[in-house]
């Protein structure tokens, strides 16, 4: 009996190691066949060592993921003279913030600044948070499936995470040329397409209980960056949606943090950014990218060596 229940559990921790050999291999193949994704591919992790140093990582959604994007890494880092990596993630909100920036220092890695752009909606919304599907594009590691199920992120989410590495989309997955830039300009302020923007950023409407909740995820975020000896801005970029439902209500939070912990804060929401620096209507495009990392984000780095 005994001999069976070993056999057995051998049989098990066999397949097991297959399964996990299987899931690390289909994983990590696009890197393979395509010697390492460039920049302008979706996916962080692909790029992310172990032990490195770095001047600075900025975190954030959409709008900071941009500034990786084609050729705009290579531009900002040229301009700051510093050493970046981007953890923006398009469709996220602080829950996946706080779980890429963990995993950032988990494999070793050191930033002496992190530049947590805020998205105002981001602490009202579940959809972008526990509901994000922030997983999909990245590699399988059993140390991120880990940090999200702590963190929330829901189950139908965790799985799309680990089977999505089995399909030919994950697997056929190209780069695109890293040479190019995104010169794109949206040519009007529409305010029907202002509303619509708005709408679709505000899933949940403006709760309450949630800013409550994703208030406290931001401030253990910024815990987790000075515990790893990581001095934190908040930055706000600047858009063309006007005054955004729930503003007053986010700035009196940050503001609470910057009392609490000695965050500074820099609000360019309003500033003056032509509509040929945008892609869309709150989107920098390469020259948006440009102009603010060498007028705006080079400045604030200088200012708080």
């Amino acid at each position: 009996m005994i001999r069976k229940l070993l056999n057995l559990l051998l049989i098990f921790c066999v397949a097991i190691g297959i399964l996990l050999g299987l899931t690390f291999f289909f994983s990590y193949l696009p890197f393979w066949k395509n010697n390492k994704i460039a920049y302008q591919q979706p996916t962080k992790l692909f790029r992310l060592q172990q032990q490195e140093n770095y001047d600075v990582v900025i975190n954030g959604a959409s709008r900071v993921n941009l500034f990786s994007p084609y050729t705009n890494n290579d531009t900002i880092e040229k301009i700051l003279g510093r050493k970046i990596f981007n953890l923006g993630k398009i469709g996220v909100g602080v829950v996946p913030n706080k779980i890429l920036l963990q995993y950032f220092y988990d494999k070793g890695n050191k930033a002496k600044h992190l530049i947590q752009f805020i998205d105002i909606h981001s602490l009202y919304t579940y959809q972008i948070n526990e509901n994000s599907d922030f997983l999909a594009d990245e590699p399988f590691d059993s140390r991120l499936l880990v940090l999200a199920f702590r963190n929330g992120i829901t189950n139908a989410k965790l799985a799309h995470y680990y089977q999505n590495k089995f399909t030919f989309s994950w697997i056929n997955q190209k780069p695109t040329d890293s040479s190019s830039t995104d010169f794109r300009v949206v040519r009007e302020i529409d305010p029907e397409k202002v509303k619509k923007r708005i709408d679709n950023l505000y899933f949940d409407g403006v709760d309450t209980v949630a800013f409550r909740y994703y208030s406290k995820v931001l401030k253990e975020l910024v815990d987790i960056a000075q515990a790893n000896q990581t001095k934190v801005t908040f930055v706000l970029l600047p858009h063309h949606l006007g005054k955004l439902p729930g503003t007053d209500r986010v700035m009196a939070l940050l503001n609470e943090i910057k009392k609490e912990k000695g965050v500074e804060i820099y609000d360019y929401t309003n500033e003056p950014f032509g509509l040929e620096l945008f892609l869309d209507l709150d989107h920098l495009n390469s020259n948006g990218v440009t102009h603010f990392t060498a007028n705006y984000l080079k400045p604030i780095l200088e200012k708080e060596k």
